[in-house]
């Protein structure tokens, strides 16, 4: 074999690193063509829509005490002094175990859902968000394209004119921005 595995991996990892900083340089671009206004707006919706994950969180900790419970009452094991802690939280500690596995089955659909419902809001608003910003960058780059002058008009081809106005501000809005934010809310 003329490469090593090590010469091999770092070859993988150089070009991995050198497509992070690409994506990530796309993102910059992007977001430094946004106003401050815009800028503390996106902030705001990428930051809540990473919030709502704490419900995911715990519905699959509630799930996990469930399972927990299920399998030491298999086994007519007390449960431990952790779980028995979440269950004073709750106030369960002296309850039926059907009574315990019910409601803390709701309380984890309920925090499931609730993250459901939330996400869907946040994603519709943040979609409306950058789909106003997207119409709001081709309008002035309309502006700017046609209060050049009309020699410097006329050398620029229509399919430039079209992707510029139409498809530039989309792809830097709905493609770039609005992707990083569901990557990082998830």
């Amino acid at each position: 074999d003329v490469c090593s595995s090590d010469l091999k991996d770092k070859v993988i990892m150089d070009n991995s690193r050198v497509k992070k900083s690409k994506l990530w340089k796309e993102f910059e671009i992007a977001f430094d063509c946004l106003e401050l206004n815009h800028k503390k707006k996106y902030i705001l919706l990428v930051i809540i829509g990473t919030l709502t994950g704490l419900f995911d969180f715990f519905g699959v900790i509630i799930f996990g005490v469930i399972g927990t419970l299920a399998v030491r009452g298999i086994q007519n094991i007390n449960p431990s002094p952790r779980i028995n802690n979440l269950l004073n939280i709750f106030g369960l500690e002296d309850k039926n175990f059907k009574i315990v596995i019910a409601v803390l089955a709701f309380l984890g659909a309920l925090f499931l859902i609730i993250k459901s419902l939330l996400s869907i809001y946040v994603t519709r608003r943040q979609n409306y968000f950058l789909n106003n910003l997207s119409a709001n960058i081709s309008n002035a780059i309309s502006k700017m394209i046609f209060s050049n002058n009309l020699v410097k008009l006329k050398s620029t081809s229509t399919q430039d004119i079209r992707f510029l106005v139409l498809n530039g501000s989309k792809a830097l809005t709905m493609g770039i921005l609005a992707n990083t934010a569901t990557v990082v809310a998830d």
